[in-house]
């Protein structure tokens, strides 16, 4: 399930995955994809072998749930 930040300007949708201590690796999509297209990458960052990491995947604005 996609959590969601409101910015005052932007409600941006989002993805987490792994441990929320662990150092953010942000994963942004480009023109037409959307966080679909680390469907196969967010995970293994987000895993117990990499748990200094967790992997964040924003739909960016403009794309489907993350609105102005």
């Amino acid at each position: 399930m996609l959590k969601h930040i409101e910015t005052g300007l932007l409600d941006i949708a989002y993805d987490e995955q792994g441990d929320a201590s662990g150092w953010p690796v942000v994963l942004l999509h480009g023109f037409p994809y959307d966080i679909h297209a680390y469907a196969q990458v967010a995970p293994p960052v987000g895993s117990a072998r990499s748990a200094r990491h967790r992997a964040v995947s924003a739909r960016l604005w403009g794309n489907a749930l993350s609105v102005d």
